[in-house]
């Protein structure tokens, strides 16, 4: 009789314990939570913070955390409603939808589904509070609360796109704020010459059969390589190459050392100092630069020029590579590669202001590699008291050794300069240069004298050269701005003086150039203007040119054209004009490069057509058509080839034919040697390894954050980015062997400052031991450079006078030499706190307020990284000082 009354109270038991874990999220979500138990988090993601700080709750097991400020923390797109029962939305991908519903007690997100517990959703007077499992959950994140330092971290298995965001807007602010890397007190890591090390070789080897319009057939086998390493404790270049045959033909050597710092040879104090193949110092009125064997020595700043408003550039390009010269974005030039393996872009025109000169070089595998140079003309003069001064012994376009038959030219013989500048102030400069230099009838002795200055933003130079038998010229060239226009100014007078610039028939000669930007449907379209007269024994001369460029993200052109009009004493004007077209760019997946010039007076007629058209397939594979028209020679030639780069060594295979019925096919093979970061020799690549320095940036844990690696200190366990001149540059090679990254393609002898990106550390405690640090690459070396990160440390206290706190003051710590390296404002109640300090020793001070006075040593290391001062009384501290 009792069993039955027993069996329906545990059912009726069951049924109202199952309907209170049905109304569990209901019931729970009724309490609200009270403000005054609020805590307040400073969000991160990896080592950068977003949003302006996060609410949150202590509730049972767990945070919670306010949706409201969540959503406006990581910029996603979930709406709650106005009754606070659903909220609905997206999270970082359109593809994860996200919907809740508080009374149906569910969670959708993405393909995944949940049911709302009992402590995942909290009401507070701001909204909602979900509790960090669950929101992270929903989110795809991790949520990790430090309530010790009020910190809360946030992880996703993917890179968020608010951490592209930050990451943007820093690279922004770099760009806007620093035209040049931060490189004051950085440390310079220098790295020892030795008797020998191991070189980097590039070689190039060619096999072809061609058949000309007569039939007659004819087999060549070249070869080009080379080597850069160091020997005698000096860095060493080397090229040899071979004639048609596969013999030796030419073989040129270069031995040199260069200090950007100028304490090359002791109290000599030079930059540069250099034996084998050099160029020759340039020397206006008298002779530009040329290359040759001999020897240089100068104490000038690695990137001066030898002119005044003009720049000669030459490099290194080897057969089967064109250039590209670009100035400021402006396409000026294209060139082949020469017999002898260079690029020479003489004279080249500059502007005042800043000159951002680039060399873009297009090799036959569809390689492109980019040179910058960067010329002020105003800080082409040596400073107040400082003496500039250059030698050089150089016998013009001839190797170290040559195998075969010389060819001489017009620039062949031997050619001596001293030059010296002194800086007088205020931008004014004097100069003086004796040189001997050959001509077309023998070599003769000059002298040079220069004066440079500066007036009312206008830059000016007046020089004077005589030659020692007879013959004197007078130049005068003025730059300058005027209403946003560059305007440049040349003005020649000769007295029968005959060099390599001056033509003795000339007796003066005029110039205006003027250079500036338009704009038109939304382009900047840079727009150059010059306009010469000329007065020769026989008669008068006028040309104009004119070019009009465009710079877009996918094409760069430049249209050209020139007109000249030449009158004989006594004769009949004659003009003539041309039009040319200079094209670069792309087309879809399609790079094109292209020129075509046409005679429009006196009989207009397309003079040659010039289009190159390669396209990638895929990772290693390229195709490369070429066609050439040359109206002179009414001649249709194409050429094809296709490479494949298999990553030890890239092979090329040529076809060519032309409208004579000629007919070519040619094989080539590249590839590169080079050391490792041990110095081990035997690291193969198709990639150039001897034209350029290459560094391996490796990371590791600086326990105590001296900067460096110790004993005991173990690499970095997580991928690092690097900062190249403030500018965050991807890996474009890693090594399997050894952890780090591999810079490859760096200007040698050009200082460059490598930093640790903070950004991309994981943990928001960690940074970099130091800003960074000038390293100058070498040509063929692989260094290993080696960077910290460290712990960092905090420091905290309280600012007062009498015991009352004192807000709004801007404190400081600055380095041991003044340098000010962080910076925090003190809060309402005197509060302040200094996060993420690097090791070292400090002073804190007062930057900004009424008691700039205040100061006191700090010193943070690995036995404390928490400085606690506690309250600091300026006045206490006044009164110390002043006994």
């Amino acid at each position: 009789m009792n069993a039955q009354p027993r069996l329906w109270r545990i059912l009726l038991s069951c049924l109202l314990v199952l309907l209170l874990l049905c109304a569990g999220p209901a019931m729970a979500a009724t309490a609200t939570l009270s403000s005054d138990d609020a805590l307040l988090f400073d969000a991160r993601v990896g080592s950068l913070s977003v949003g302006n700080g996060i609410r949150a709750f202590a509730v049972e097991e767990s945070i919670c955390l306010d949706l409201g400020d969540v959503i406006d923390a990581l910029k996603i797109a979930v709406v709650p409603s106005e009754d606070k029962r659903r909220a609905e939305g997206w999270a970082f991908d359109e593809a994860r939808r996200i919907a809740i519903d508080r009374d149906k007690g569910e969670a959708r997100f993405g393909t995944e589904y949940m049911r709302l517990g009992a402590n995942d959703i909290y009401d507070s007077r701001s909204g909602w509070c979900v509790a960090t499992p669950a929101l992270g959950r929903w989110l795809g994140v991790s949520f990790e609360a430090d309530t010790t330092n009020a910190i809360l971290t946030i992880t996703s298995p993917t890179p968020l796109p608010i951490e592209a965001a930050l990451r943007r807007t820093a690279a922004a602010e770099r760009l806007t704020t620093r035209a040049q890397p931060q490189t004051a007190g950085l440390e310079r890591r220098a790295f020892p010459y030795r008797l020998w090390r191991m070189p980097a070789l590039d070689a190039s080897l060619s096999a072809g059969w061609q058949r000309d319009a007569k039939g007659a057939q004819t087999r060549a086998t070249r070869y080009e390589m080379l080597a850069t390493g160091e020997l005698a404790y000096a860095s060493v270049e080397a090229r040899l190459a071979s004639d048609a045959h596969g013999m030796p033909d030419s073989l040129r050597l270069r031995l040199y050392r260069a200090d950007p710092d100028g304490q090359l040879l002791g109290p000599v104090g030079a930059t540069q100092a250099a034996i084998g193949d050099v160029d020759s110092f340039a020397v206006p009125l008298v002779a530009g630069s040329a290359s040759g064997r001999g020897v240089a020595l100068t104490n000038r700043p690695l990137d001066a020029i030898g002119e005044f408003d003009k720049v000669a550039l030459t490099g290194l390009l080897p057969l089967g590579w064109d250039a590209e010269l670009y100035r400021n974005g402006e396409l000026l030039r294209v060139t082949p590669g020469d017999a002898a393996g260079r690029y020479a872009f003489r004279d080249v025109a500059l502007r005042h202001g800043v000159n951002v000169l680039e060399v873009v070089r297009y090799g036959p595998q569809g390689q492109v590699r980019r040179e910058r140079r960067v010329y002020n003309i105003a800080a082409q003069s040596p400073g107040p008291g400082e003496t500039w001064w250059s030698t050089t012994l150089v016998q013009g376009n001839h190797d170290l050794l040559r195998f075969g038959a010389s060819r001489p030219t017009p620039a062949s013989g031997w050619r001596g300069t001293m030059a010296v500048d002194h800086g007088l102030g205020r931008g004014a400069s004097v100069g003086a240069a004796v040189m001997r230099a050959p001509s077309s009838s023998g070599s003769a002795n000059f002298a040079h004298l220069n004066l440079r200055g500066g007036l009312a933003g206008m830059l000016g130079e007046l020089s004077w050269a005589g030659c020692k038998g007879g013959g004197a010229a007078m130049r005068a060239s003025v730059v300058g701005d005027i209403f946003k226009t560059s305007v440049a100014v040349e003005a020649v007078r000769n007295r029968g003086l005959l060099s390599d610039r001056i033509d003795p028939a000339l007796r003066s000669s005029i110039g205006v150039a003027i250079d500036r930007p338009v704009h038109a449907a939304g382009l900047i379209l840079p727009v150059h203007f010059d306009l010469r007269s000329t007065r020769q024994r026989s008669g008068q001369g006028m040309e104009a040119n004119g070019r009009l460029s465009v710079a877009t993200r996918s094409v760069s052109a430049s249209l050209v054209g020139g007109w000249s009009r030449v009158r004989a004493t006594g004769g009949i004007a004659r003009d003539s004009a041309t039009a040319g077209l200079l094209v670069s760019g792309r087309a879809g997946k399609i790079r094109l490069r292209g020129e075509v010039h046409w005679r429009l007076a006196p009989d207009p007629a397309l003079m040659g057509v010039q289009l190159t058209a390669n396209r990638a397939l895929g990772v290693a594979d390229m195709v490369q058509i070429s066609a050439n028209y040359a109206a002179g020679d009414d001649r249709l030639a194409i050429d094809a080839a296709y490479a494949r780069d298999f990553g030890r060594a890239a092979l090329t295979l040529n076809l060519s034919g032309d409208s004579r019925r000629a007919f070519a096919v040619g094989l080539g093979l590249t590839f590169s040697v080079g050391p490792d970061g041990d110095g081990r020799f035997g690291r193969v690549r198709s990639a150039s390894q001897a034209r350029g320095g290459a560094l391996l940036v490796r990371a590791f844990h600086d326990l105590d954050g001296n900067g460096r690696r110790d004993a005991g200190e173990p690499p970095f366990p997580d991928p690092v980015g690097v900062l190249v001149n403030d500018m965050p540059l991807p890996a474009r090679l890693r090594d399997e062997a050894t952890e780090g990254t591999e810079l490859d393609g760096l200007s040698p002898a050009t200082p460059v400052k490598i930093a640790l990106d903070e950004a991309s550390l994981s943990d928001p405690f960690d940074i970099t031991s130091n800003p960074g640090i000038l390293v100058t690459p070498r040509a063929g070396l692989r260094e290993v450079v080696e960077l910290g990160v460290s712990p960092s440390a905090a420091v905290e206290g309280m600012l007062a006078m009498d015991g009352r706190a004192l807000a709004g003051e801007m404190m400081e710590l600055q380095t041991m030499d003044g340098a000010t390296a962080y910076r925090a404002r003190t809060e309402f109640d005197g509060m302040f706190s200094f996060e993420r300090v690097r090791y070292g020793r400090y002073r804190l001070k007062v930057a900004q307020g009424r008691h700039a006075h205040v100061e006191q040593i700090v010193e943070l290391g690995q036995a404390r990284s928490i400085a606690r001062l506690g309250v600091i009384d300026v006045r206490a501290t006044a009164q110390m000082a002043a006994r």
